[in-house]
């Protein structure tokens, strides 16, 4: 379950040969609910985050993050801190107008689906590290988050709340610092 990447520059007529984005290895019988994400940023770089399970004696699922390079070759990948759950999922990958890029999924904590997200940072030699895990709520089940970039900053929504009697929530996320983005 690699992910790959092409693209074409001729309106559809042809493309380019795929590109391996991470030899993860990932094999499952069965196809899971959650995919890559991709997004383009102002500098034209694609960026791509997915979910895979990493092997070991208690497989776990992990998020990692990659940016294509005018190579036409991946970054190494980059993991993603999550909240600490076994399978983090549907992520979600948005580059706003200055180009921080911004992740968001959600995971499954004592049972309750918990949405969150993380910034990067990219060092000058570009390597990329993402800040800590930070909650779009402090209590109830909220799943499934999505967002879009703005001029400066990241509104993100989400579902939220039990069954039943769910709400959408939305919030902009706006820069705090260099590379970190915080609720307003």
């Amino acid at each position: 379950r690699d992910m790959a990447f092409t693209v074409s520059r001729d309106g559809g007529k042809s493309f380019a040969p795929p590109a391996r984005v991470s030899a993860d290895g990932w094999s499952i019988n069965g196809c899971p609910d959650d995919g890559p994400a991709l997004a383009a940023g102002p500098d034209q770089r694609v960026h791509i985050v997915w979910p895979t399970v990493l092997p070991g004696a208690e497989p776990m699922g992990a998020l990692f993050y990659s940016t294509l390079g005018p190579s036409g070759s991946f970054a190494p990948r980059t993991r993603i801190p999550t909240l600490g759950s076994p399978k983090p999922s549907h992520p979600q990958v948005v580059v706003d107008g200055v180009g921080r890029t911004v992740v968001a999924w959600d995971e499954s904590l004592g049972g309750v689906r918990t949405a969150a997200y993380s910034a990067a940072e990219r060092a000058a030699d570009g390597t990329v590290r993402f800040g800590p895990a930070t909650r779009f709520a402090t209590e109830g089940p909220t799943l499934y988050p999505v967002m879009a970039g703005l001029a400066d900053g990241v509104v993100a929504a989400w579902t939220a709340g039990a069954p039943g009697s769910q709400v959408i929530q939305v919030r902009q996320l706006v820069a705090a610092g260099r590379a970190s983005i915080e609720p307003r």
